[in-house]
């Protein structure tokens, strides 16, 4: 080999090798930016502009993967195997379920010490984020206006009201929250009069558009959606259910936000899961979405959020996670029978 061949090739080799450590220098300069993995069954529209901000003071990104029809939580439940971090629901039941299974790990956080008991896993398996009154409305027409949830199996309102599936989603939590307070015979009457007294539907969503077209004349849905009809100015009426004296009261439902027990990014994680749980994140999730603030001393201008004023019912979530296989086999029994 000629001389210059050598040179040559002891220059080239040299560039790589420099090339290569100031690569290697640059990137231990330069740490990978912190990323979380999020999993959620929310309202994208209520969701999207929290997490937006989130981004932007914290220097995470978030990879954001919506679930609504259950299918990524039917698929953790089975397989284990996931890349989650957080799991943000509206429904608190999912929650419940994942702990249930052993893939959550607890976490508490400083944000939510003043959240009520009621409201979050005694062990910090998962928290209450935000709560949705479950309320009636009808039509401004309606032929029979209910005060309660009674009035649905009442022979006067015999096929006036709609009413989603009790077998998921706020109808589920509903039914075992009834289940809590009545026991589990008089929550199966209810539940078997239901099928004979009411059109079911498959959601809210379907049912509060069959009471907006005046098809029928009530139905009970959460208030950010009712939030949202009135802000399309659709021919409704609000009305607390429940509240005479020895009534239940108007249901609170808690969006939960659950850290999973093999998330990959547990520090970034329980970023984003303090800044969900702050006071002024509970106040734009009560101005924009509907939902009521958990945590003591947050006030918020939202007519539609008068907890205050309204009597609400006294139900320990962690009681209906002691309970789950009931409610499991109750409305099992329901959905069986014709």
């Amino acid at each position: 080999m000629k001389t210059k061949d050598i040179v040559i090739g002891l220059i080239i080799a040299a560039l790589v090798i420099l090339y290569l450590i100031q690569k290697e220098h640059k990137s231990a300069a330069t740490p990978t930016k912190p990323t979380v993995n999020l999993y959620l069954n929310v309202d994208r529209s209520c969701a999207d502009a929290i997490l937006d901000r989130f981004e932007k003071e914290s220097n995470v990104t978030l990879f954001r993967h919506y679930d609504f029809n259950g299918k990524w939580l039917q698929q953790l439940i089975r397989s284990k195997e996931h890349d989650a971090d957080l799991y943000w629901s509206e429904d608190p039941i999912e929650a419940m379920l994942l702990k249930e299974r052993n893939l959550t790990r607890p976490y508490r956080s400083p944000f939510a010490e003043t959240i009520p008991a009621r409201f979050k896993d005694r062990e910090a398996h998962w928290t209450g984020l935000a709560g949705r009154l479950r309320l009636l409305i009808t039509h401004r027409g309606a032929r029979r206006v209910p005060t309660g949830i009674e009035d649905f199996i009442h022979p006067l309102f015999k096929g006036h009201g709609v009413l989603a599936t009790p077998l998921h989603g706020s109808q589920r939590v509903y039914v075992a929250a009834l289940l809590r307070r009545w026991g589990p015979d008089r929550t199966e009457a209810f539940l078997r009069k239901l099928k004979y007294n009411v059109k079911i539907t498959s959601n809210d969503q379907i049912s509060g558009d069959l009471v907006a077209q005046g098809r029928y004349d009530f139905t009970l849905i959460d208030s950010d959606d009712a939030l949202r009809r009135i802000r399309h100015k659709e021919p409704l009426i609000t009305i607390f259910p429940d509240q005479n004296p020895k009534a239940p009261g108007t249901l609170v439902i808690p969006d939960s936000i659950t850290l999973l027990r093999k998330a990959p990014h547990p520090k970034a994680a329980k970023k984003l899961f303090d800044y969900l749980l702050r006071p002024d994140t509970a106040k734009e999730l009560a101005l924009r979405c509907g939902k009521l603030p958990l945590q003591k001393g947050v006030e918020v201008s939202q007519p539609l959020l008068g907890a205050t004023r309204i009597k609400t019912m006294e139900i320990d979530y962690n009681d209906i996670a002691r309970h789950l296989p009931a409610l499991r086999s109750l409305l099992h029994r329901w959905s069986m029978k014709r």
